[in-house]
């Protein structure tokens, strides 16, 4: 319908890349080959219109300067094909249809369960590992942050909602929806299960995102008995809970260091609890420990180890997950609170926002580095 000039696909990488969680240019233009897998060049074309914040269809539209050659109803469809394609996000809100551009993770990739294979997943990888990677963690304001389950927390800890996993179900706006973890299927594409759960339906949604996920049949609506369930299922397989970093959560994954990128990313950093947003870390009492290493076998994030026959913890590494708590026969790991509690934004906009100052601010400072 519209005629492209050349270069659409850089102009939409440059735009993504303006977002709170960017989408960086690299040396192999891998960010680029993704881009074409899964966007038409008219669709590429519509979503440098989009904004991270929501947007009404009006509004997209009186923003659109090819309006001229297509209608309201028409151009309103274009965008639902882009929402049933897992390109940008959509939600109902004050009876107005809103949409706006998601970012590669969580976002359009996760979106791409029907139409995963496996060239995209290793575009995706290399992607991650070459540049995306850095972007997720560069502002140190994650998208993501560790809850502990609930058995790890000890009754006499006054422990936030927001900490909570339970507590943010219960508070969560419905619907709620569960659907395949994506890094798990994508490891299985690739002949590389997952080591911990044989599971896949592990990951969960509420509200507009839940919405999403059971109207494009990406996942299915289950009640927050089922929810409860499958998050009991998640802690008792030993997975890593990962929720967005939000006092109203909008997502919950069930997250292990042989699929997930980000948790596996953070194990291969020296100082994984400065970046994992948690507010606990695990304590052994030296007492109580009979030394049978369950608790190294369960950490994922390797921040256990013996000596002298009793466990010990590298607090650096610690993410206070509480899944050593969860397994210790003899209960001698306990949670503690960090001195520094993080108390994290109300909301995803407020996120956000952060991230982006936090960005732009060190834009500005490599700037005035480069400079002298």
């Amino acid at each position: 319908m519209f005629k492209q000039k050349k270069g659409i696909y850089h102009k939409l990488r440059d735009h993504l890349d303006n977002m709170p969680i960017g989408y960086p240019e690299t040396k192999s233009g891998v960010e680029i080959k993704i881009l074409k897998a899964l966007f038409t060049p008219q669709q590429a074309y519509i979503a440098t219109f989009l904004n991270w914040k929501w947007q009404d269809v009006e509004t997209i539209y009186q923003s659109f300067p090819k309006r001229k050659n297509i209608s309201l109803r028409d151009f309103e469809h274009l965008l639902s094909e882009m929402v049933k394609d897992g390109l940008i996000n959509f939600r109902h809100k004050a009876k107005k249809k809103q949409y706006a551009n998601a970012p590669l993770v969580v976002g359009f990739y996760e979106y791409q369960l029907k139409r995963l294979n496996k060239e995209l997943i290793k575009d995706v990888f290399h992607y991650i590992k070459e540049a995306f990677g850095y972007e997720i963690m560069r502002t140190k304001i994650s998208q993501l942050r560790t809850v502990p389950i609930e058995q790890s927390i000890e009754s006499k800890i006054n422990i936030s909602t927001y900490d909570n996993i339970r507590k943010i179900f219960d508070t969560a706006i419905p619907p709620f929806a569960v659907t395949d973890c994506i890094c798990k299927i994508a490891t299985d594409m690739i002949q590389r299960p997952c080591k911990v759960t044989k599971r896949r339906e592990i990951c969960m949604a509420v509200d507009w995102m839940a919405q999403l996920y059971i109207d494009q049949e990406w996942g299915r609506e289950i009640s927050k008995k089922e929810a409860l369930d499958i998050l009991k299922q998640n802690e008792e397989d030993g997975l890593i809970l990962n929720v967005e970093n939000t006092q109203e959560s909008l997502f919950f994954c069930g997250c292990c260091t042989c699929c997930c990128g980000i948790t596996a990313g953070l194990k291969h950093l020296h100082n994984p609890s400065k970046l994992a947003q948690n507010n606990y870390y695990a304590l052994i009492d030296l007492d109580s420990c009979v030394g049978c290493g369950a608790c190294i076998e369960r950490c994922q994030m390797e921040a256990i180890s013996l000596k002298d026959d009793k466990a010990t913890i590298k607090e650096k590494r610690c993410i206070g997950c509480g899944n050593c708590v969860f397994i210790c026969p003899s209960n001698a790991i306990s949670l503690r609170s960090v001195e520094d509690h993080m108390v994290p934004p109300e909301t995803s906009e407020q996120l956000y926002k952060s991230i982006l100052l936090e960005k732009n601010r060190l834009k500005e400072k490599y700037k005035k580095f480069k400079s002298i």
